[in-house]
Parts: C-alpha cells; sequence; structure tokens
C-alpha cells in the first residue's frame, strides 16, 4: 500500500515505520501493520513469525587420550552434521569421526535440521603426553655382580614400572631393581603413569667376557700366535698365560706358541673393574 506504516509490537522489529521491517523474535509472534493513507483513512493487517526449535545436538562428553592415540567422537542428533576444525578429524560430515589431535583440542558441531535451523555444541579432547622414561646409562660389569638400574628418576610422579627380562632381577616392578645377569642383557623397562600413558626405555649391561680361542693344529717346530681378544670389559686389561712352556711371554694380549707337544693353554684377562675371565 500507499502511505506510513505502523508495526507492533515494534521491540523484535529492525524498524516500526518501514514497509518490510527485519524481524528477530525468539518466540512465536504475531505482528500487526497499520497502514495511514494521504487521506488520513487507516487499515490493517497482521503476520505472524513462527519460532522452530532449535534442533537437538549432543557433542558428547569431553575426552581424554594418551598422545599418539586418537578419540572416537560420538554426537547426538538428528540431521546434517558439521566438525570443526577438521584437519586432525577423520571426517566432518558425519555423527562419529575419529579425532587425531597431537595437541589438547575443542571440536565443534553443527546440526543443521531440515526446516534449515542450527545448532551445535562443543568437547574438548585432551592429550595427556608419555611418561618420560630413563632406564639409566649402558654399564659394564663382572658376571654375577649386582648392578643398580634406572635413572635419578627412572621417571617422575606416581607411575606403574615393569622391567623385563625378569630372570636376572630382583624387584621387576620397582624403579630401580638390582641386575645380576652373567651374560650381557638388554633390560627394557615399561612406565604406566596416572592416566594409563604408557612408555619404555632400555638399558643395557655389558657382562666382561673374550673371544673364543679355537684350537688348531700345527707342525712341530712351527710358532702359532695365540690372541686374547676382549668382546666388552673396561680397559686397561692384564693378561696371564698358563702353562708358561713354548710361550714367548704370559702377559701379553697376543702371545708366541711354539710347543713340543700338544698343549692347552689358559688365559685369564682382568679389566679395570677387576672383572676375570679365563
Amino acid at each position: 500500500g500507499t502511505g506510513s506504516f505502523t508495526w507492533t509490537p515494534a521491540s523484535t522489529l529492525s524498524s516500526s515505520s518501514n514497509q518490510s521491517p527485519y524481524s528477530k523474535p525468539k518466540i512465536t509472534t504475531k505482528y500487526f501493520v497499520t497502514l495511514t493513507d494521504a487521506n488520513g483513512c487507516t487499515n490493517k493487517d497482521s503476520v505472524t513469525v513462527n519460532i522452530l526449535p532449535a534442533p537437538f545436538i549432543d557433542a558428547g562428553p569431553n575426552k581424554s587420550v594418551c598422545a599418539g592415540f586418537a578419540a572416537q567422537l560420538n554426537a547426538n542428533g538428528k540431521g546434517a552434521f558439521l566438525w570443526t576444525p577438521g584437519a586432525t578429524l577423520s571426517s566432518t560430515i558425519i555423527p562419529n569421526p575419529v579425532a587425531s589431535p597431537i595437541v589438547t583440542t575443542k571440536y565443534y558441531v553443527t546440526l543443521t535440521d531440515s526446516n534449515n535451523c542450527k545448532n551445535n555444541d562443543s568437547l574438548v579432547v585432551t592429550i595427556n603426553q608419555k611418561p618420560i622414561v630413563n632406564a639409566g646409562k649402558d654399564t659394564i660389569a663382572c658376571a654375577n655382580t649386582p648392578v643398580t638400574l634406572g635413572g635419578n628418576p627412572t621417571s617422575a610422579g606416581t607411575n606403574a614400572y615393569q622391567w623385563t627380562p625378569p630372570a636376572s632381577l630382583s624387584g621387576g616392578s620397582a624403579p630401580n631393581p638390582v641386575a645380576t645377569p652373567s651374560v650381557t642383557t638388554a633390560y627394557i623397562v615399561g612406565v604406566t603413569d596416572m592416566n594409563g600413558c604408557k612408555n619404555n626405555d632400555t638399558v643395557t649391561v655389558h657382562i666382561f667376557s673374550i673371544q673364543p680361542i679355537k684350537d688348531t693344529v700345527f707342525c712341530s717346530g712351527d710358532t702359532i700366535i695365540l690372541n686374547a681378544s676382549t668382546l666388552s670389559g673396561k680397559s686397561p686389561y692384564t693378561y696371564s698365560w698358563l702353562p708358561s712352556i713354548g710361550l714367548n711371554n704370559t702377559t701379553g694380549m697376543n702371545v708366541k706358541a711354539s710347543p713340543t707337544a700338544a698343549t692347552t693353554y689358559t688365559v685369564t684377562v682382568t679389566d679395570n673393574n677387576v672383572c676375570k675371565v679365563s
């Protein structure tokens, strides 16, 4: 129509005097418009704006996972889903994507129903870091000599420990057990923290040993070199060969042997830790 317009109620209108104002009611509202022409004559009409309820959407509970693991999300609602941020999600348009964030992340999900009405919810996926584990430094020891394993500390906090292999260990569930290996052994400690997150580290106890010397056959009057090579241990080393018959010396790593009859030689090697092996 032509004339001046008056809309009521005006509180949720962009203008009460425009011919076509915008309305933003929070509830269903009936608006009345009065048109007054140049002669002062009036007429009235009305229109109802129906407010549809927002769709139900529940993003689900907050999640907590260990670093390197994924979280299964499960939103509840009927309509079209859109998750953000999408970079660490297996899908952004399904109700149950898998989230693989590397840091704690808040995810938002928006649901659009068949009336194009929208609603949203959010949840937080908290990333718990793995415990820091220190099994200690590799060490060299004598066979069957007690060695304390683990760092100082092996791991901080209230954690559970499991050392393997258990055969030569005393206190395999302690942070610093005692090992008495007879051969070189790598020990692995697994640590589980209060969040259920796990990590591990390895320490090797090297047991002092020498390279076995093979039996040999040679002609009478010939000379052979006998070599006492160490496989592990802490230098300097001392050597003692027995018997001395037919040897050019008894205290060297490499000695010359010229026996006149079949002879069994034994070498005893002592390292700087006073470990002895023959």
